[in-house]
């Protein structure tokens, strides 16, 4: 995504994860601005082919390609409502985010139920 704006997106290094351990697989749903795909988090120190390292099914929420700086702050406000909440049983748990290099990624745990609908 190319977004032109001035707008830095906070890092917090407790949170960043590395974008080669993320692997999009297919998209879960979609809003005005943004998707929700799921993924796999691969753990951080395996090897390319180590089979015994488990690999973690996450959802990602990122922005369309279409969105503007207000979704992007947004996005952003969301995450750090995460962050701020931390673990807790009745709340979506938030894993990570890549903020650098490419497009806001905000991990979170994937339910297997499915949305709320």
């Amino acid at each position: 995504m190319t977004m032109l704006t001035d707008y830095e997106v906070p890092t917090d290094l407790a949170w960043e994860i590395d974008r080669s351990r993320l692997k999009l697989c297919d998209v879960l749903g979609e809003g005005a601005f943004g998707e929700v795909w799921r993924g796999i988090l691969r753990p951080k120190y395996a090897k390319e082919n180590d089979k015994s390292a488990k690999e973690i099914p996450v959802a990602v929420k990122k922005l369309k390609p279409s969105a503007q700086e207000k979704e992007l702050i947004i996005l952003v406000g969301e995450m750090q409502i995460f962050k701020s909440i931390g673990e807790h049983k009745n709340v979506l748990k938030l894993i990570g985010c890549c903020t650098g290099l490419g497009p806001l990624f905000v991990i979170l745990e994937l339910c297997p139920y499915g949305n709320l609908r």
